[in-house]
Formats: structure tokens, sequence, C-alpha cells
């Protein structure tokens, strides 16, 4: 089909006026991902993060196939970014009336992490979720490319007229995943990084103002290769440091996922691993399927347990001109560990996961690597998501920048 598109220009200086704030008892939730999804928000990149694995392939094939089944708003920092996205989308047969360019200011391009929040309630009425954000703790809420994030939901919020609640609690969109019920699971070791002046108490009652959350399943840490960058490098058995790449010590959305009220996708690894990654991985994973094993739906029964497998650990070397690279030659590291000394150039880890899937309607986006563990985890998606369309795309350019596929979308109900 044509790509034939109406750009839509949102002026930046658009703020959340006070009349359009709403309180704690507001009456709001958040769907879950797996309830009917109107829109699909996503945010065309500003940065390259590894010259060697340019990402606008995986994009356009996350185009092409979440259009049929929900219109796509894509956010643009530049309208010739316009121009440019249509051109070398023709190949694509993308059909674009069922695309939006929306102008805004950002940085970074995570939608789930620092995008729109949305929450609905009994009348079908939207609202917006807005937290505070500090770049995954790679600077603070003061820092301006930090503020710029932070303010993307408000813009969008004024620029639709939806109301917005505010909350002061640091937290992403991938750090916690919530059921059509109001159970949230999230992670200790992202909670209190963020936000360590803060009680579990205090925690989770700002998850209750603002997401409707009922009640709450903490696990303890995530993966290892998602471990905070900042810490220092993983070391293996032959003693070679890998760093992780602008990671966010622990997102939930890359082991533990909802697949419906009772049921959940869970990573789960070998504890005997002779890989130093994997067998601590898959040591912690047994440690939050033990929390999880006691953990209760909203019926006060057992969650259905599905399980996928880990991904072996994806390995490159990065390099003077990587954006990833550049970032972390810039920051200052727990034990002045150096990264980058004299430009010389370091071995990275990604995040990969098969549990940083999309589900949009009909349609489940899922990670796919060209491994032989590709196969065990299919056949654990058909198994979660028999009556939906399961569409494999390989998300790794997106690791080499800290995310996949889920990280960079966000559903707008109905």
């Amino acid at each position: 089909m044509r790509w034939i598109s109406i750009i839509t220009i949102l002026f930046f200086s658009l703020g959340c006026n006070s009349d359009q704030m709403i309180n704690a008892d507001h009456g709001y939730r958040q769907p879950a991902e797996y309830e009917p999804t109107k829109a699909v928000w996503m945010q065309w990149p500003r940065n390259t993060h590894k010259l060697d694995a340019p990402i606008e392939e995986v994009l356009f094939q996350m185009f092409k196939e979440i259009t049929p089944f929900a219109h796509l708003n894509l956010l643009i920092t530049d309208t010739a970014l316009k121009r440019e996205i249509l051109m070398k989308g023709k190949k694509y047969s993308i059909d674009s009336s069922r695309i939006s360019f929306l102008l805004f200011p950002y940085n970074e391009f995570w939608t789930r992490d620092m995008g729109p929040r949305f929450l609905t309630n009994k009348q079908r009425k939207k609202a917006m979720a807005d937290f505070s954000f500090n770049t995954w703790s790679y600077a603070d809420e003061n820092d301006p490319l930090a503020i710029l994030d932070e303010k993307l939901d408000e813009k969008i919020a004024a620029s639709l007229k939806m109301p917005m609640y505010s909350s002061p609690l640091i937290a992403e969109g991938g750090d916690n995943e919530i059921n059509s019920k109001g159970v949230l699971m999230l992670t200790e070791s992202v909670q209190f990084l963020r936000n360590p002046q803060l009680t579990k108490k205090q925690i989770e009652e700002e998850y209750r103002k603002t997401l409707g959350a009922t009640s709450f399943i903490w696990f303890k840490k995530g993966l290892r290769d998602d471990d905070f960058t900042l810490h220092g490098p993983l070391v293996t058995k032959q003693g070679d440091s890998l760093f992780t790449c602008l990671t966010t010590n622990g997102h939930v959305d890359e082991y533990a996922r909802f697949v419906n009220d009772s049921t959940i996708l869970m990573a789960f690894g070998d504890v005997l691993s002779e890989n130093l990654i994997e067998k601590e991985t898959a040591t912690r994973l047994a440690e939050n399927l033990t929390i999880l094993r006691k953990s209760r739906n909203a019926d006060g029964k057992p969650f259905r347990i599905i399980f996928l497998p880990l991904v072996p650990p994806q390995i490159s070397e990065m390099k003077k001109g990587d954006g990833t690279y550049e970032i972390l030659q810039s920051m200052t590291f727990k034990n002045d560990i150096k990264y980058g000394f004299r430009d010389k150039p370091e071995k990275m880890i990604a995040a990969a996961s098969y549990l940083n899937f999309v589900i949009i309607n009909k349609l489940v986006l899922v990670p796919f690597y060209g491994l032989e563990t590709d196969e065990q985890a299919m056949v654990a998606f058909k198994k979660a998501f028999p009556n939906k369309k399961i569409v494999p795309i390989n998300p790794l350019a997106l690791h080499w920048g800290g995310g996949g596929m889920h990280c960079i979308t966000q559903n707008e109900p109905f």
C-alpha cells in the first residue's frame, strides 16, 4: 500500500496545567497489556548504539506487523524525519493510514519507560500516570536530558487534553508488570536503586495511588546481564570482563510477564551451568520462582507458570564511535573502574531475553535470535498464546542500547 501520512505537529511548550491533575482517589487503573489496545506509541531513535548493528530493520519489521492490529503513533523530533522514514519504509508495504507522525522533543526512545503511561476507569475515560525519571539511575532527576524525557508524558497528556496523576516515585514502565486485577510484579534491585530513601510499603502505596495496584509480587533480582552497568563488569570463568549495555539493574519485563490474570511466563535456567553468568541468572530466577509459587492471583489461587529458556550470552565488542561506548566512556564507574581507557575497545554483553515480547490485541511480537533455544521458546509462546498470531523478530540490535521490543513500545487502551 502507498505510504500517505499526515503529520500532527504538537507544540514543544505544551505542559500539563494544574486543572488537569487528578488526586490519589482518581478511580483509574493501568490496564494489562493483554487487554484491548487502541494504539501503540513508539519513538524514532535519535542515537545509534552500535554502528554495525543498525536498528531500523527491527523498527520497520515492527511497524509492518503492528499496523494491521492497532494504530501506530510514532514520535519524531524533526519534520525531516517523516520524509526519511516514508522513503526507507516503502519496501515493507506498510499501511501508512494506520500511522500518525507526532512531533515532540525527547532524547531517548524507550517509550515504555519514559513515554505516555495510560490509565482507564469504569466509565472508559482515560488518564495518564506520571512518574519521576532519572535515566535509569545513570543521572539524576535534575539532569537536563532526564528532565527532557520526563516531561514527554506531560506534553502528550496536554496535547490529548488528558488528566494526569503525578507521583514523586522514580519508575519506568518496564520495571513493573501489572495484570487486569491489579496484581503488580516488580524487582527489589530496581525499585531501591531508583528510590533508596523509600521503604517497600511506601513504594507500594505510590503504585496503589498511581496505577491502581491492589497486591504485589516482589522479586529479588533480575538477569545478571541486565545488572547496572556502572557497578562494574561481569567476569567470566575464563577471566574476561564483560560490560553490560546501559542496562536497568533488573527490569521485570526481562524475566516475568503476565499472559492473563492467572498465567505468568517466566524465564528459567540451569543453576549448575558452567557459564558463570548463566549460573548466576539461573540462581536468581530460582529464588524468584520460589517467591512466585508462594504468591496468589486475585482469586486466591496459585498462578499457572509457563517457562521460557534463557538466551545464551550475546557478546560483542564496542569501540569508539559506538553510541553506547561513547556514553559509558564519559561516566564514572564504581570503585574507579576504567571503561574505554585510551579508547581501547571493550567486550559487551547484551541483556537478551525471550520475555521482552509485546502483546497487541491478537498479535504477539516475540524475540528470536537464530539460536537452538528459539524452538523451545516458540513451544512456550504457542502454549501461552494459542489464539494469537506469533511473529518472531530478532531484536539484538536494540539490546546494544540496553532494551528490547517491549521497551520501545507503549500500549494505549480504548
